[in-house]
């Protein structure tokens, strides 16, 4: 990577700290991604920055250095094949989700996980995959259980034990 020299390579830094001190603070806000305060998708856009920390090959290096401690930018930057700006923008995704933190130490910016953020997104992994069973058969198929909404009324239980509705969408919701 050629930065100009040794100042270059530290103005680098400096500016990858910079970055992700304005992402912790909120860079990516609501207003950005076009979610008034208090909206529905409040939560849909806090889950998306949650999980969009994992779907990096990048940032999941950067997470597999970060689980034997704190490291500077500098130390990611020299064990990970990629660009500072890069880097930063990977940093950023990672602050802005809350399972990274980032702490300022003069021109240099350490990175930890965050054990608050990461319990949250376990949290929220596990919410989000929770499997329930509506009251009541038949409720897939009228609709009010997020059914197909044909209306074709209860359904019936297979040879195996499997109650699945006349459309069939049941099997696959456990529902009917």
């Amino acid at each position: 990577m050629d930065t100009g020299g040794q100042g270059g390579l530290r103005q680098g830094y400096a500016d990858l700290g910079a970055a992700a001190r304005g992402a912790g603070e909120g860079a990516a806000t609501r207003e950005a991604v076009g979610a008034p305060e208090g909206s529905v998708g409040d939560a849909d856009v806090d889950d998306a920055r949650i999980f969009k920390a994992f779907c990096s090959e990048c940032r999941l290096q950067v997470l597999a250095r970060l689980r034997t401690g704190e490291k500077c930018a500098c130390d990611l930057l020299e064990r990970i094949d990629v660009s500072q700006s890069n880097l930063s923008h990977h940093m950023r995704v990672l602050v802005d989700s809350g399972i990274v933190r980032a702490r300022q130490d003069g021109k240099w910016t350490y990175y930890s996980i965050d054990p608050e953020g990461v319990a949250r997104a376990r949290r929220r992994l596990d919410e989000l995959t929770e499997v329930r069973q509506t009251e009541g058969p038949g409720r897939c198929c009228d609709g009010s259980a997020g059914g197909c909404g044909t209306g074709e009324g209860a359904g019936v239980t297979d040879a195996g034990g499997v109650v699945a509705g006349p459309c069939g969408c049941a099997p696959a919701r456990g529902c009917c």
